[in-house]
């Protein structure tokens, strides 16, 4: 296969890939998923915190009692 063949058919692949990306709204999607996981990782440790806290609370009243 020639190179130029080669050429043609890989810049087609991305050609296509694009068009489906576009189809399907994965582009438009694309930034609202990664910026939900970034605040979801982001805010994972204050809600394991709150919880801990929670808990370190609720005990230490159960042994003042």
């Amino acid at each position: 296969m020639s190179s130029s063949r080669r050429e043609w058919i890989v810049a087609t692949s991305i050609e296509a890939v694009e068009v489906l990306k576009n189809q399907v709204g994965l582009c438009r999607w694309n930034y609202p998923l990664r910026s939900l996981a970034q605040h979801t990782k982001n805010n994972i440790r204050f809600y394991s915190q709150t919880k801990k806290l929670s808990s370190f609370t609720n005990y230490k009243q159960s042994r003042t009692i």
